[in-house]
């Protein structure tokens, strides 16, 4: 019997094994996983991921890897590209605290990690002051009673002593989170599948297609430092919308903008929403336009 080599960081080995068990009733060949480490020499990544298996991929170690969207999103790696989306956890930001975001009082400070967090906070907000700073240093001064409020994602959080204290879940369509947020995908080389072996499209295709459209939108939209941009494939039976918003960190500018997903493919949506958005966004931002990867 053949083997496929499944690549998969060690924070996601227990989706590695659901993978396992489901690639296992959808393929001849006999699942094999293996567990990047973090090592001195494969330490975590800066934007906090942790070894997920692409290096393995990249360099003919593992057939397939699964590793978490934002990576991809990170990278921006043509070498790659997405066969499946087996599973997402909850994209949402949390308020962590005594009281949600509409509770504290004018001037209260909230930390937050990025500038699209700080633009949602200022443009909805604006009698409150919020603070940017490192995820490791928002949940240490929560935890030690230095901060009083923080905006993180659910995903941060989940399963540890930290979730309890989530004061409010923020509505996704309000607070866009960035593409590809606690989604895990399944990699393959670009244009390296083996027939038979590699999993068809049919392996959760409307997931699958909504998180490729964000992938595809963000990837190819370059924006100033100071501006935040977020994007979400909403998915529903038969189909997906795909909804961004572009924001500037002081809350004074903002695009809002989605387009159906019903009938396309996610690519062909996400280059839709991206033409959308620079036509729209061209005089709100300077800094904004639309290209392909070289």
């Amino acid at each position: 019997m053949a083997s496929l080599r499944l690549g998969v960081g060690s924070p996601d080995l227990a989706a590695g094994r659901r993978l396992e068990s489901v690639l296992g009733t959808r393929t001849d060949a006999k699942i094999v996983l293996h567990v990047a480490e973090e090592t001195q020499e494969a330490p975590a990544h800066p934007n906090g991921d942790r070894p997920d298996g692409l290096e393995a991929l990249a360099a003919g170690d593992v057939d397939l890897a699964l590793c978490p969207v934002e990576t991809l999103v990170a990278r921006a790696d043509r070498r790659f590209e997405i066969l499946a989306v087996p599973e997402r956890g909850n994209p949402a930001s949390v308020v962590l605290g005594q009281q949600p975001l509409w509770g504290l009082a004018a001037g209260s400070e909230v930390a937050v990690l990025d500038s699209l967090t700080e633009g949602y906070s200022r443009a909805l907000y604006p009698e409150l002051r919020p603070v940017r700073m490192g995820l490791e240093e928002l949940l240490d001064g929560i935890d030690q009673g230095r901060l009083s409020s923080a905006v993180c994602p659910f995903q941060s959080v989940r399963g540890t002593d930290k979730e309890r204290l989530i004061a409010e879940l923020l509505p996704v369509n309000e607070w866009i989170p960035p593409a590809g947020r606690a989604a895990l995908a399944l990699i393959g080389r670009a244009g390296d599948r083996t027939p038979g072996q590699i999993p068809e499209r049919g392996l959760h295709a409307d997931l699958t297609d909504a998180v490729e459209a964000e992938l595809t939108f963000r990837t190819r939209l370059s924006v100033d430092p100071e501006v935040g941009v977020g994007v979400l494939g909403m998915t529903y039976p038969g189909g997906f919308r795909l909804k961004a918003a572009v924001v500037s960190s002081d809350g004074t500018r903002a695009l809002v903008h989605e387009v159906s997903g019903l009938g396309r493919k996610g690519p062909e949506v996400g280059r839709l929403l991206l033409q959308e958005v620079e036509s729209r966004g061209r005089g709100v931002f300077p800094g904004l336009r639309a290209s392909e990867l070289p």
